[in-house]
Parts: structure tokens; sequence; C-alpha cells
């Protein structure tokens, strides 16, 4: 059985990447109303934008092209 080791992020990982928030249909549908000017918009939507996801999402691919640490010299 093959075991996953963990690490500590670094510091472009820890910025970069938010807590993973769950978000409430009634929230998605509020953000997109607000995208298309029926609500107003709020700070708090920025997070579910294409360009945010993005990001995040490319330092997680970033995590696995990193070289191997040894765990033990």
């Amino acid at each position: 059985m093959l075991k996953k080791k963990i690490r500590k992020a670094d510091s472009l990982e820890e910025k970069g990447l938010n807590y993973r928030e769950y978000v409430a249909p009634v929230g998605s549908e509020s953000a997109l109303k607000a995208y298309y000017k029926i609500f107003k918009w709020d700070e708090c939507y920025d997070e579910l934008l294409h360009n945010s996801v993005l990001k995040s999402m490319e330092i997680v691919k970033g995590v696995d092209k990193k070289p191997k640490k040894k765990w033990f010299s």
C-alpha cells in the first residue's frame, strides 16, 4: 500500500491558495445576478470568479511538478 507524504506548504502556496469554502446554491445565484448587473456586486463574490479559480489551479498543478524532497538524508 502506498502512503502519501504530507508536507508543509511554502509561502507562495500559502498566500495563493484560499481555504476551500462551499457556496450554497443561492450564493452562486446571487453572484451570477450581480455579475449580470441585476444585483449589486459584493466583494465576497470575487473568490467565485473564473480568474481566481484559475490562479489557484495553477498553484496546485505546480506543486506536482516540484522536485521531490528527500525526507531522510
